[in-house]
């Protein structure tokens, strides 16, 4: 790795982008997070010159931008995300980079049978987010054929500074507010989420030792959501109110395997979701004490 390299985080002031960036700057490394006050991705020009100013550097880039399905899952979200990613193509195609590290989903997967998701399983985006990622990540892999690009496809990331936004977030606050949580088949459909300080330390390895390709980023564990709310309720202690819907709805299970990335990095160790769920409501408690 060039020591002397700055890294760009594309997307930096949400909540994903903070935590790389807080991981790469506790490791003493040089970052500038690009924001949408700094430079608005949707402005094709404001993009090419703002990346401009960096050709005489030399580059990693780890793009984190996008508008989540939380926030918006429609055709114009699908279109902004593209072109974001097109403007930034355009406006770095002369820049220095050691490595790119583009933040997909495993949305891009097919899931309907249920099986255990690989980086060669089928395709099939059924949102427009997903559909977003899976041309993201195309046209990404025709820009920078000559570069080092990393594709970390993630399954939701949840911790704190969350803004209980997350899955797990979510649940945390609702039992803290004592507010119904509803479930359908009783909650035993199998989630797998990662705790977003593993990702921050996967992303600082992959500085380290840049890796050209697509890769899960999950635990490999997946747990029933009853499960998560039980640990959530145990750390917490409190009682979860629980109420359930008897809504039809598409069920499906969500199990995703890192094999590929821990082969690559086999000293690595994913947060499980137990441990991690605890980091969480401790964070939350240490907070509330000051």
């Amino acid at each position: 790795m060039n020591r002397k390299s700055l890294i760009l985080v594309v997307g930096g002031s949400g909540f994903i982008g903070k935590s790389i960036i807080k991981n790469l700057n506790n490791n003493s490394l040089a970052t500038k997070n690009i924001s949408r006050k700094e430079c608005n991705l949707l402005d094709s020009h404001q993009t090419t010159k703002y990346f401009r100013s960096f050709r005489e550097k030399t580059l990693d880039v780890i793009f984190v931008a996008s508008i989540t399905r939380a926030k918006e899952d429609s055709f114009s979200s699908m279109q902004k995300n593209i072109i974001m990613i097109k403007n930034f193509i355009d406006a770095s195609q002369n820049l220095k980079l050691n490595s790119l590290i583009f933040i997909s989903s495993v949305d891009v997967y097919d899931n309907k049978e249920n099986t255990q998701l690989a980086e060669g399983s089928f395709l099939f985006p059924s949102n427009p987010y997903a559909i977003s990622k899976i041309c993201s990540e195309e046209m990404l892999k025709s820009a920078f054929k000559e570069n080092i690009l990393t594709i970390l496809r993630l399954p939701g990331a949840y911790g704190p500074n969350d803004q209980f936004q997350s899955i797990v977030g979510g649940f945390i606050n609702s039992i803290n507010r004592k507010e119904f949580i509803t479930l359908t088949n009783q909650g035993r459909q199998l989630r797998d989420y990662v705790f977003v300080n593993d990702i921050g330390d996967i992303i600082l390895e992959l500085i380290k030792k840049p890796q050209e390709g697509i890769f899960n980023l999950s635990t490999g564990s997946s747990l029933e959501l009853i499960s998560i709310i039980n640990l959530i309720s145990k750390f917490l202690d409190k009682e979860p109110i629980i109420e359930e819907s008897y809504e039809k709805s598409k069920e499906y299970n969500l199990r995703v395997s890192n094999k590929k990335i821990a082969k690559v990095f086999t000293n690595f160790s994913f947060t499980s979701m137990e441990l991690g769920i605890k980091k969480y409501i401790q964070e939350i408690n240490s907070n509330e004490k000051k």
